[in-house]
């Protein structure tokens, strides 16, 4: 998988690309598997250690054999790992909506041996539906292409009777013995379905779980909330549905999946049939377009409650056109003649005409996640919209929304990443809007670079919840419903199909009657992220309807109710604010209970704006004691890192370009080592260290990857810019202007098979010299770029550059491939987090540059180096404050400290000067980040009565501020509020009783010892929950 902003390239099987043959039959996590990819034996990802006991059984659990438990998520299930004495429970509840969906989820730890599970749910006069369903357990791979897997829960299966299904092979499951041993765990999915019209009210049910050997009864509360739920018809949610599968199904079959798929929360489909065009008479200016695909289907869609719009692929008609007019044209990397422009035009004209009464809208989709210098793609976007169709396309760069297809797209979708927070999601939201354009935005279904989505409930559902609602965005686009490549039931065998990706590509999976055939299609087998779609969608519904209901409150001729709107308003934006920002396509940052608590405040908060609205009266809440424990912490995260800096020495002896790193030339050269892992940073599997040289004709690089285990290099690539040579083991250099505009790209993998690209069009070829060297316990890279070369991609040689260092290494099947000298939490193509490069030039160079990364009086420690061979005197300090004198003897180096007042935070840029008597002045532009003094990570907290709530306050400060100042927490009411104070130090902490009435406003500010406040407040709300 290309490894940009993790987005996920699609790739397609070429015939001879991959010629190994699979092995078998292999064990893997007790699964037999006939056949798996070939390579290095999978192995189990190392678990987490277990550090609690279960909790000891109560009277009943010790009878029954059993116990019941509930994790944070599903997907915390694990077979072998004990419930934490918090997870245990001895009731359940849960709440829906008229006409909802609701799951009811636990697990079961056996205490002895139990055969012959069941479980039966007696709902009393609860008005809903049940459906019982097993948690089922297999192993899955850690990412697309690794060796390692982890177990865990993901489909949801039938059980009845003592008996389950279970998955065999290729879409077909058998039905086998419920049985337990003792100190295992099974989990259960039951799914309520409460009808439109049923009465409000709390009832009152039980769940049984039967085995041979006893039974344990849990009391189950159900309550029916007084309202059903509606979703706005102005907001899309999208699904890749993997239409192929339908060439052998009935209309019947794909009927009840488009259903399924409604039911599910989507009311659009990607990558649909458009249909054909005839080019026949396209010289004399006619085209005809049968567009029946795509009306059939569309028909098929909205009768199935799917009314659109959908997204239709249809690539490779400029190269049609261009050839039946004849024309010479290179498509990639000429400027298209305006003939040819027209002409595809005039299919885009023909399919608009040919839809002109279909059921629903439509987006032309064509070059899948393009870079902003892809003249093809944004050439081809130019014709669909002239010829007056929407148009749709993905992209993590961008650079290419805002720039190359400003005028062409009418849907640019991008990557989650790149809108996970307030900032950016703002940006792309009103830069959208600008342009007439909507915004949408994809990352939801089964991504698994970098945290596997496949067995959690929390991806899905806050990503096409609370994150579609708190980026503003018109649509969420899920990728993908199942795109099938071998064994569909077999994650460790795609490799023939999809060598980039060749784990399973399922949201959800088939129930075939034969093996892989479609014709006998079931359904669609449930998975805990194809639920947690649903569930996601119907966290968006509660907050329309609760938007709806203010709106109606603020029409009142009452000021009365139009004041309780008011306030009902501030409320609900408390209860989003307390879902924090985070990227969904990376591990969870919140525990995903937080959800369901803020969807249960928001029903309350619907009832009470329901009984207002009829004049009823609306009961005052009791107060909600909490205490409050306020502690102080560290910045952590990518964010928190500064940005590296490497000085690049001028060599008077070229390296000879041969893949032997040993050249004495390198020993004079700087190391840039300690590259993190992407997302996390945390330390890289295996040490790299790259270096870099220049002179007056290039910029030469090299790179030492240790590797231990040589013999299980991956380098299947082979030539130049071959595609998916980043999913082989290989090293990337990207080299900058000091604006990070303009970027050169360079991937060399073991067989010296060299990509080169600018920004992110390949089309760029600069004549580069590239060796490779392998060793016994590692392998090298040489590089020679000439300056004239950079030059064509828009990177000139000047004293500042911005450059990084990256690997990607699978050898061994490495959980966490990728990792960069500057580290990054979107991948590698991240220009603002790339280090800074120094070219060493003049009679006094740096050395190196720490640059400070907080908010306050610090210092920027500078080395200063004598390139001569006299003693001198250099002058160092930061424009428009004070310098310092600098003796340096002959060829000496000296580190200075350079003092620096950082007080907004926000982006700073100061300039770092230094110059020698009678020589010119030499400038370093710094970019900085400063944060906040202090700060939070959530915009809002949630309490429950009796709880503990710490609030972290995270410091900003440099340490010499923190000792002259203090962290003042006042909540409540301005005139009164309850203040507590501490120390500006990590770890220090405060506490205080509390009695919250109803949202209690906290302010949070850095005092000195005056209790002068330094900086402005930070505010935040405290929820007390129903």
């Amino acid at each position: 998988m290309r490894f940009a902003c993790f987005l996920l390239i699609l790739t397609v099987a070429v015939p001879g690309a991959w010629s190994a043959e699979s092995t078998g039959p292999v064990t893997i996590g007790g699964v037999r598997y006939d056949s798996v990819d070939p390579g290095e034996p999978f192995k189990e990802r190392e678990r987490p250690p277990v550090t609690w006991r279960a909790p000891a059984p109560a009277r009943a659990e010790r009878s029954a054999g059993m116990m019941a438990y509930v994790t944070p998520d599903p997907g915390d299930y694990r077979p072998d790992v004990p419930p934490r004495p918090e997870e245990r429970v001895r009731q359940l509840s849960t709440f829906l909506a008229q006409g909802e969906e609701e799951p009811v989820v636990f697990g079961i730890h056996g205490l002895r041996d139990l055969r012959g599970l069941s479980v039966t749910v007696d709902p009393g006069k609860a008005p809903v539906t049940v459906d019982v369903r097993h948690m089922h357990f297999w192993p899955q791979r850690t990412g697309w292409r690794s060796r390692e897997y982890y177990i865990t829960p993901e489909l949801l299966l039938p059980c009845r009777d003592g008996k389950k299904m279970v998955p065999l092979s290729r879409g077909v499951l058998e039905e086998r013995p419920f049985d337990l041993r003792a100190g295992e765990n099974t989990a259960f999915w039951i799914t309520l379905r409460c009808p439109d019209n049923a009465q409000a009210g709390t009832y009152r049910a039980s769940v049984t779980i039967r085995s041979e050997e006893g039974q344990l009864v849990l009391p189950l509360q159900i309550e029916v909330l007084p309202f059903r739920l509606q979703r706005p018809t102005d907001r899309y949610w999208l699904l890749y549905a993997d239409v192929m599968r339908w060439r052998t199904m009935s209309d019947a079959q794909i009927l009840a999946e488009l259903r399924d798929f409604a039911r599910h929360g989507f009311n659009g489909l990607v990558e649909m049939p458009l249909g054909s065009a005839d080019l026949s008479e396209i010289r004399s200016g006619k085209v005809r377009f049968d567009a029946s695909a795509y009306l059939r289907l569309a028909t098929l869609c909205k009768e199935a409650g799917l009314p659109g719009p959908h997204v239709c692929s249809f690539g490779g008609m400029p190269a049609a056109v261009r050839d039946a007019l004849g024309l010479k044209c290179d498509l990639e990397k000429d400027v298209w003649p305006e003939a040819l422009k027209e002409g595809v035009a005039a299919v885009a004209r023909a399919a608009v005409e040919a839809t002109r009464d279909a059921p629903a809208a439509w987006h032309f989709y064509g070059v899948d996640e393009p870079g902003a210098d892809n003249t093809y793609a944004v050439q081809e976007y130019e014709c669909w919209r002239r010829g007056g169709a929407l148009t749709y396309a993905t992209s993590g760069d961008l650079r290419f929304f805002e720039r190359a297809a400003a005028d062409y797209l009418t849907a640019p979708c991008f990557i989650s990443g790149l809108v996970s927070s307030a900032a950016s999601a703002r940006i792309a939201r009103e830069g959208s809007a600008r342009r007439k354009a909507e915004f949408w935005w994809y990352g939801t279904g089964c991504y698994v670079n970098p945290f596997p989505q496949e067995g959690t409930l929390f991806a899905n559902r806050y990503g096409a919840g609370f994150f579609l609602w708190k980026s503003g965005a018109k649509a969420a686009v899920a990728w993908t419903f199942c795109r099938v490549h071998q064994d569909v039931f077999n994650d460790f065998d795609g490799s023939a199909v999809n060598p980039a990706e060749p784990k399973e590509q399922a949201t959800a999976y088939p129930h075939l009657l034969k093996a892989d055939d479609w014709s006998t299609y079931q359904g669609a087998i449930p998975t805990i992220a194809w639920e947690a779609h649903r569930e996601g969608v119907d966290d968006y519904a509660y907050l329309h309807v609760a938007t709806q209901l203010i709106e109606q409150a603020r029409r009142s001729d009452q000021q009365s109710v139009r004041q309780a709107a008011e306030a009902a308003q501030r409320n609900l934006d408390a209860l989003v604010e307390a879902i924090p920002w985070t990227n969904l396509m990376n591990a969870p940052t919140f525990e995903t209970p937080r959800l369901h608590k803020v969807r249960h405040a928001v029903a309350r908060l619907i009832v009470d704006l329901q009984d207002l609205l009829a004049g009823r009266r609306v009961s005052r809440k009791g107060s909600v004691p909490i205490t409050l424990v306020v502690r102080a912490e560290e910045p952590t995260g990518v964010e928190a890192a500064p940005l590296p800096v490497l000085p690049i020495v001028r060599t008077a002896q070229a390296p000879l370009i041969d893949g032997d790193c040993t050249d004495a030339c390198w020993r004079d050269s700087a190391v840039a080592g300690d590259f993190r892992t992407v997302p996390d940073g945390e330390p890289a599997s295996a040490p790299t260290e790259a270096r870099a040289l220049c002179d007056d004709e290039a910029l030469y690089v090299s790179f030492v990857c240790h590797e231990p285990r040589m013999d299980q290099l991956v380098a299947r690539q082979e030539g130049h810019d071959t595609p998916m040579v980043w999913i082989d083991d290989s090293i990337e250099l990207f080299v900058a202007s000091a604006d990070r505009t303009k970027y050169a790209h360079f991937i060399v993998n073991p067989n010296t098979c060299v990509y080169d690209e600018k920004n992110q069009d390949p089309s760029w070829d600069p004549a580069v010299q590239v060796r490779v060297r392998k060793e016994s316990d590692r392998w090298c890279v040489e590089m020679a770029i000439p300056w004239a070369e950079l030059a064509t991609a828009g990177v000139t040689r000047a004293p500042v550059l911005a450059a990084n260092f990256c690997r990607s290494r699978f050898a061994g099947g490495a959980n966490r491939p990728h990792a960069a000298w500057s580290v990054t939490d979107q991948g590698f193509h991240v220009p603002e987090r790339f280090g800074v490069a120094l070219l060493q030039e003049g009679p006094v160079a740096l050395t190196e540059v720490r640059l400070p990364n907080r908010w306050g009086n610090q210092k920027v420690e500078v080395g200063l180096r004598n390139r001569t061979d006299a003693p001198t005197t250099a002058v160092v300090g930061i424009r428009g404050g004070a310098t310092q004198r600098v003796d340096l003897p002959a060829g000496a180096t000296k580190r200075v400290a350079v003092p620096l007042e950082l007080r907004q935070a926000g982006k700073a840029n100061p300039t770092l000067t230094w110059w020698v008597q009678g020589q010119a002045l030499a400038e370093l532009p710094l970019s900085l980040q400063v944060p906040e003094p202090v700060g939070l990570a959530d915009g809002a907290f949630l309490a429950t009565s009796g709880e503990v709530l710490t609030l972290p306050v995270r410091l900003g400060v440099a340490g010499a501020e923190g000792t002259r100042s203090r962290v003042r927490v006042a909540v409540g009411d301005s005139q009164r509020p309850v203040t507590l104070e501490l120390p500006a130090r990590p770890g220090a902490s405060a506490s205080v009783r509390l009695r919250l009435h109803g949202a209690a406003p906290v302010r949070i500010s850095l005092v000195d010892g005056t209790g002068r406040s330094l900086a402005p407040a930070v505010r935040s709300t405290l929820l007390p929950l129903p």
